[in-house]
Order: structure tokens, then C-alpha cells, then sequence
């Protein structure tokens, strides 16, 4: 199909969704940004100039941007990392940079609400006032499971907004599982710690964002796929579908979907360098000057 018919399928694509029908111009910048395909050359022939058409391919990203759009994607930057996160292939280090990109974006919002002040490694239990101080910095819950009543105490929302920000103390020490969910230091500055989020992102690799796209579809796909699991084993309640499909949807929103792979990537690189650094061959027992062998 020509461009004016791949416009016209997008647009009934578009209001399926409940949007507004998008422009030539929306059109030809998701082009001229890689987001689509450009069109190919078909039925070429010596004196007569050949067919440009687009294929399947630039349907199926464009109704992905027309869905990330509907979730509130607006900028390119956005776009790159839905259609990534849905399979769709793009240069890594266009992923890293739209990653760091949005995430930093995240950061300075936050910061510009709010400076944080709580810090959980004085090992005391936050005030109301700070709890109140603060509850800007943490963003509200999403609607959707806010009316499931999936909420967490203020408490523990504040103790884990602490440590996305600030890292953990000398002696504190948390379980894999939940460093891979909450990276310590994650939502931190630069400029106040060591290790901050933004600080490694920059350094991770090809292998490190694969591995947090990789989670990210498997967190998804265990959400979308929880109830057909209870279900078989005979539990039947149309709450826990809401609720499972309610966060489904939530990590499918930029800014959930940003705050993820991030957490994910950073995680994919920290246990890569570990995994390093584990298997570098030790020095002889000589050049230990602790005298050990």
C-alpha cells in the first residue's frame, strides 16, 4: 500500500483505540524518525518507474505507536522503547540513549516537585511531617489498583523511596530479589552518590539491556497470564483478573515502562560485573599481603 493508505489504515487503528486520527505530517516525522519502515520499491522494470509501498511491517509498528500513544506516549524517545519492548529491533545504543534520555526526565520532574529529605540509613522511623513532606516525591498510585486497594502503608513507601534515592548504608544488606526490584540508589544523584542510576545506566551494554527486555515481557506476560493460572487450578475471581490486568497495563504506561527497564537493565549489568569479577583469576599467595593462599 502507498503512504495515503497506510495513513488510512493507522487511523481506523486510531479509532478503535479512542484517538484522534493522526496527520500525514505525524506520519511522515514516525518515518523520518526510523519509527516506521520507509517504503520499498516493487515492480521494477526497465523504463517504468517502480511501485512505493509499504508492508505489513509499517502497520504493525504503527498500531504499536498508536497503543503507546493511547498509554500517553508523546515524545520519540517514548516511542523507541515501546516498540522495543515489544519486539520490535532497534540500534541499542538508540535504546540506551532514549532510556537514559527519559529517565533523566523522570528524575528532574521528581526533583522539581520536591527535595527529598528522609534518609532511612539514620535508622529511625520517618515523622507525619516528613511522611506529608514527602509523599509529592513518590507520585500518586496508579488509579487502577489504587481502586483494588493495592497499596502499600506510607511507611513502607517512604523506606522504599529512601533507598532509590539514597542507596543502602555500609551494613545494610538486602535480599537479591529485592534489588532487583528496587536497585538501591536507583531515582539517586550523581552528584550525591556513588552508583546512581543515571551513573549506570551510561554503562551498560547490548547484553544488559536484552536481559531487562527480556524481564520486562516476562513480567508482563506473568501478569497477563496469572489468571488463566488460577483458573485452571480453580480459582475463579473476576477481582484478581482486574487486578492482574490493572498492573499489566500499569507497566505498559512510559513512565512505569522507564521506571522497569531501568530498574532491570541496572540489575542486568550490576550481576554481569559481579559475575566478572568472580571469575578474574587471583594473584599467586605471594602478593597477598595478608599472607593467605
Amino acid at each position: 500500500m502507498d503512504k495515503d493508505g497506510l495513513l488510512q489504515r493507522l487511523n481506523e487503528v486510531a479509532a478503535e483505540l479512542g484517538l484522534q486520527a493522526i496527520s500525514k505530517r505525524v506520519l511522515s516525522d514516525w518515518i523520518d524518525e526510523g519509527l516506521i519502515g520507509g517504503a520499498k520499491p516493487h515492480g521494477q522494470r526497465r523504463g517504468l518507474n517502480p511501485r512505493w509501498e509499504y508492508g505489513a511491517d509499517a502497520i504493525d509498528r504503527g498500531a504499536v505507536l498508536l497503543e503507546s500513544r493511547s498509554a500517553g506516549a508523546t515524545r520519540f524517545a517514548e516511542y523507541r522503547l515501546c516498540l522495543w519492548v515489544r519486539g520490535f529491533d532497534l540500534p541499542w545504543k538508540t535504546i540506551r540513549a532514549a532510556l537514559l534520555s527519559e529517565f533523566r526526565r523522570i528524575l528532574k520532574r521528581g526533583r522539581r516537585a520536591s527535595t527529598f529529605q528522609y534518609d532511612h540509613r539514620d535508622n529511625r522511623n520517618p515523622s507525619e511531617k516528613e511522611m506529608s513532606a514527602n509523599s509529592k516525591r513518590m507520585g500518586d498510585l496508579d488509579e487502577r489498583l489504587e481502586a483494588l486497594q493495592f497499596d502499600l502503608s506510607p511507611q513502607s513507601m517512604l523506606h522504599v523511596a529512601s533507598l532509590l534515592t539514597w542507596g543502602t548504608g555500609e551494613r545494610e544488606r538486602l535480599p537479591e530479589i529485592a534489588q532487583k526490584a528496587f536497585p538501591p540508589g536507583l531515582l539517586g544523584s550523581s552528584d550525591e552518590i556513588e552508583a546512581s542510576g543515571e551513573e549506570l545506566l551510561r554503562q551498560v551494554n547490548e547484553a544488559d539491556l536484552e536481559n531487562a527486555r527480556l524481564r520486562h515481557i516476562g513480567h508482563v506476560s506473568s501478569l497477563i497470564w496469572a489468571p488463566v493460572i488460577f483458573a485452571l487450578m480453580g480459582v475463579h475471581d473476576n477481582s484478581l483478573l482486574v487486578a492482574f490486568n490493572a498492573a499489566a497495563f500499569s507497566l505498559m504506561r512510559p513512565e512505569w515502562l522507564v521506571h522497569n527497564l531501568a530498574s532491570l537493565t541496572i540489575s542486568a549489568y550490576r550481576e554481569r560485573v559481579s559475575s566478572i569479577e568472580q571469575t578474574k583469576p587471583k594473584g599467586p599467595a605471594g602478593d597477598d599481603p595478608s599472607g593467605g593462599g
